[in-house]
């Protein structure tokens, strides 16, 4: 066997075990009643704005809180995929596949010449490493972020390498790629634009000392041309977000409240604030501040965090180092749905609890034993530039296991040239010094710090988000398990309550109205006891007691859709149209994604004869939950009221292969044939 086939044995033999692992994650994974229903913060928000560009078709319907690429990703894969999970997240996977092995490919051919090891050792990692696997298998842009991030670094080496060997026009060519994919990346979430800025800088700076016999046009057209190719997807989202907003939004709304979250004067340097009470109070209180203040609500809080670094600037700087540190902590810090109960949810998982302590001594001490070489700082420089970047975007802002994943591409090399280092040199007293030393240093930053981790807190989320899960599943035996569970340390007791109530609903009624109440007391301001409290008491007949609980649920959740939709549908058993109109059309002001509310506008809409409006609303509600027979079927009565026979055809064949047994679809095929029997 000769040199090529042994590498390409090899090569095959770390993608089969790679996508054997992939499966066996997701396989394992599967049993969650997570895995097909995307719930929790940043994840179900994600979800929602796919859904709503699928329904309407464009991601800039209104300002978000998130970057938009992985949503409009994200509603691409749903479209392919039709709603099915399983291979959503196997795609995930394997772009993140593909953006390693083109990495692994660039480092092996142009960064690590005459040190192949190193770049084995880094496709073997970066390929297998586990915790990376459970993030780009979720629904969060992270799993879209690394590969970009990947591509964009393979592409600024290969670049770069071929400008310096003299093959000018196709250097730049792909270094402006690069500038491309770091603008994806950027747009993907915004961290990555502290990345692109020092690749700018970085390609400026290189340019001038490398390409010196250059002509200054050549030299300054490379940070140019990256520039141009980073702002080709930049410049529309902002366009777009500014256009809405009507005043200068970057990439996404809300990002003065990151920067507020990790720099006040209760700050631990975590997202200590989760959603429930105290967010939706922090929020509230900085939307009404703003107001006051006739300024937004980013500008607002931005004031806010610089009036605490001037009051208080001897915290602040212990806060920034206490950040400094938790970047590199062992732990999978939680910024989202990620709480550790969920990433360890599977064994897979479980065994692999603690491989970032390896992974991440390695990679530190790796990065320190590049700064005693100036010929390696220049070859891992775009690797150093990325680790940084992303390290000091955590400094000022919060620190997550989530938030350091645009750091891995660069800790695998680290971790990779660290290993190599003392293979090579371990002869060397002087470099076994230097290598026990760089260990030692890391092993104290990863292992030593205590961030303030909350594990009760985060065992009773993540209860509470399983709880919700089995209860829309159907299994209410264990929703009401975790349930109960969630509430021992709950921060948001009321969510819990309003779930369990609901619950109870079919079975016992007494017993749902009182925990209805109790969620009322538990958080007087919160507007979903009221609301489920006022749908109950209606149905029984108590209708004066309901609207007096409705009025309070619409006070307080003028802007929630759930309380819009149920207040709407209220509207309509009345029998105001227009009233349940006009409260439908502001949940999907607020929620273009709502299912319910457009099934609901949609059979508004045919009750009032206004037969085109209707299959507008209900196309989208058919686009937005295609596994809804009763959706589909009133598309189909709209249809057949516009006489669009063929289309109305089309989606009754849909149902009856999905549902072969069901009555009302029968029954509407058996009148249109008896129909079109008498028109014969």
């Amino acid at each position: 066997m000769n040199r090529k086939t042994r590498f390409t044995v090899l090569v095959a033999i770390i993608l089969v075990l790679a996508l054997v692992q992939r499966l066996l994650y997701l396989w394992l994974y599967s049993a969650s009643p997570l895995f097909s229903l995307p719930i929790g913060p940043d994840i179900s928000e994600y979800n929602d704005w796919a859904r709503e560009i699928i329904a309407w078709g464009t991601p800039f319907s209104k300002n978000h809180i998130h970057a938009p690429f992985y949503p409009v990703i994200l509603a691409l894969l749903y479209k392919i995929f039709s709603y099915k999970y399983f291979f959503v997240r196997l795609l995930q996977l394997l772009l993140g596949m593909g953006g390693i092995g083109f990495l692994a490919c660039v480092v092996r051919r142009n960064v690590c010449v005459g040190r192949p090891l190193i770049a084995w050792l880094f496709f073997i990692v970066a390929m297998l490493y586990p915790t990376l696997i459970f993030y780009e298998a979720e629904l969060i842009s992270e799993s879209l972020l690394v590969p970009l991030l990947c591509v964009s670094l393979g592409m600024l080496y290969w670049g770069e390498k071929r400008i310096y060997d003299d093959d000018y026009a196709a250097g730049i060519t792909i270094v402006a790629l690069g500038g491309l994919f770091a603008g994806l990346a950027v747009i993907t979430h915004p961290m990555a634009l502290a990345f692109a800025v020092g690749e700018l800088l970085l390609l400026a700076i290189t340019g001038l000392v490398r390409l010196r016999k250059q002509a200054f046009w050549k030299k300054a057209l490379i940070p140019v041309l990256f520039f141009i190719a980073v702002m080709l997807p930049v410049s529309p989202v902002c366009y777009e977000n500014t256009r809405i907003a009507g005043t200068f939004v970057l990439i996404q709304k809300n990002s003065g409240f990151n920067l507020y979250l990790g720099n006040n004067q209760n700050a631990t340097g975590l997202c200590s604030v989760r959603p429930g009470p105290t967010w939706n109070l922090i929020h509230n209180w900085a939307a009404e501040s703003a107001i006051k203040a006739g300024v937004s609500k980013d500008r607002f809080l931005i004031g806010e965090t610089i009036d605490f670094i001037k009051k208080h600037p001897v915290q602040w700087l212990k806060l920034l180092g206490s950040k400094c540190l938790y970047v590199w902590n062992f732990r999978e810090l939680a910024a989202g749905a990620e709480l550790q109960p969920l990433i360890y949810y599977t064994g897979f998982m479980r065994l692999f609890r603690y491989s970032f302590v390896l992974l991440g001594i390695m990679a530190f001490s790796g990065m320190v034993l590049m700064f005693f070489s100036r010929q390696t700082l220049w070859r891992y420089r775009h690797f150093l530039v990325l680790a940084l970047t992303f390290w000091i975007m955590q400094i000022l802002t919060v620190v997550s296991g989530r938030y350091r994943l645009g750091m891995y591409p660069a800790l695998f090399i680290f971790a990779a040239f660290s290993i190599d280092y003392l293979l090579r040199y371990c002869a060397d007293s002087t470099c076994l010094v230097r290598f026990s030393g760089s260990v030692c240093l890391g092993a104290l930053v990863v292992v030593l710090p205590r961030p303030p981790f909350n594990a009760a807190g985060e065992q009773s989320e993540a209860d509470s988000i399983l709880g919700e899960a089995y209860y829309k599943t159907g299994n209410y035996f264990e929703a009401e398990r975790f349930l109960k569970q969630a509430l021992l340390n709950s921060p948001d007791p009321a969510r819990n309550l309003n779930l369990l109530g609901m619950i109870q609903l079919p079975y016992k009624k007494h017993s749902a109205l009182r925990y209805f109440r109790m969620a009322v007391k538990a958080a007087p301001y919160e507007p979903e006891g009221y609301m489920n409290l006022a749908i109950e008491l209606d149905k029984q007949g108590e209708h004066k007691a309901a609207r007096k609980y409705f009025k309070k649920a619409l006070i307080l959740g003028a802007g929630k859709p759930d309380v819009l939709y149920n207040y709407g549908y209220y509207q309509e058993g009345m029998g105001d149209l227009v009233q349940a109109a006009a409260y439908y059309s502001r949940c999907l002001a607020v929620a273009p994604y709502d299912s319910r509310a457009l099934n609901a506008m949609g059979v508004l809409m045919i009750r009032v004869r206004k037969f085109e409006d209707a299959v507008k609303y209900l196309n989208s509600a058919v686009l937005v939950s295609p596994d809804k027979p009763g959706v589909r079927l009133n598309l189909v009565v709209a249809l057949l009221k516009l006489n669009r026979k063929y289309d109305a055809w089309k989606h009754l064949n849909v149902i009856l292969r999905e549902h072969p047994e069901n009555k009302n679809a029968l029954l509407l095929k058996k009148m249109i044939r008896e129909e079109e029997t008498q028109l014969d």
